[in-house]
């Protein structure tokens, strides 16, 4: 018989393959007792961690998800931000007028940077009686003068006005281009002084006209201030005036003056309403 090769084997090693040879149904039984016990380990971990995170920490994760689609805006602050704030109104003056005549003026502000008083309907009152109405209109951050002149001397001590429609307007670009060459509209060389031996003050200024618009009619107002204090008011039409055009105005207040006078001008022209621009020549470019 040939024989088998073989390789040298310890004693050790013979008693480890027997063992093992005799052994191995209970090896096979116990490695598949600890694949049962494994997999149910595993099984049990899963089991344990749904139960925590659909039960006991559920409710946290909900709460933080609900958390993300609530709104947390403030719909009347933010309606209140894009609303116009209202006109502020200082009291009524009541000034000298020509020929014993009152004139009343009442300042009014406009604090709002982003809407403009488009058209502001008032009232004045002498007691329940009303003795002067009119329009007018309110340019974003600026305040003016609302006036009424040559109202008989003889008023109610409860002198009021009364706002009767506001129209509020959102700013433009367009708006803020025409409004700036309102703005050039520009008196200089003002002067006053007392007439001798008449009962009435010379004011004189000139205005130039330095944006690139025709206007038909500018409404000039004259404010009259002995120091800080508004004294009287006077009005006066300056009409047809072209561009770089410039005006010599004279205008006299027909009451007596004495102390520190000085006049501040208001060119008060609507650059908004197309009826207060000059169409230009045939030929001479576009309108306006």
């Amino acid at each position: 018989m040939p024989e088998i090769p073989t390789r040298d084997l310890s004693n050790k090693k013979l008693k480890l393959a027997f063992w093992i040879t005799s052994h191995r149904l209970q090896l096979r039984k116990m490695f598949v007792i600890f694949l049962v016990l494994l997999s149910a380990y595993f099984y049990l971990y899963i089991f344990v961690k749904l139960i925590l995170l659909f039960g006991i920490q559920a409710q946290p994760h909900v709460n933080a998800m609900s958390q993300l689609t609530r709104n947390y805006l403030n719909y009347s602050v933010l309606n209140e931000s894009f609303k116009a704030q209202e006109l502020q109104f200082s009291g009524v003056e009541v000034l000298l007028g020509a020929q014993g005549k009152k004139n009343l003026a009442v300042l009014v502000k406009n604090p709002n940077k982003n809407f403009y008083a488009e058209m502001v309907d008032y009232e004045f009152y002498s007691g329940e009686e009303v003795i002067a109405v009119g329009s007018t209109y309110v340019y974003p951050d600026s305040e003016k003068y609302i006036v009424a002149l040559g109202q008989e001397s003889a008023l109610a001590r409860d002198i009021r006005l009364a706002i009767t429609a506001i129209k509020w307007t959102r700013t433009s670009p367009e708006f803020f281009i025409k409004t700036a060459e309102s703005r050039r509209l520009v008196a200089s060389g003002e002067r006053v002084r007392n007439i001798a031996n008449t009962s009435y003050t010379n004011s004189s200024f000139t205005l130039t006209n330095q944006s690139i618009f025709s206007y038909w009619n500018v409404d000039t107002y004259v404010y009259l201030f002995n120091g800080s204090k508004l004294v009287s008011v006077g009005y006066t039409n300056i009409e047809k005036l072209g561009p770089l055009e410039r005006r010599e105005v004279e205008y006299n207040f027909l009451i007596p003056f004495s102390g520190t006078p000085r006049i501040e001008v208001v060119a008060d022209i609507n650059v908004l309403d197309s009826d207060n621009y000059m169409e230009l020549p045939s030929g001479s470019g576009d309108p306006k």
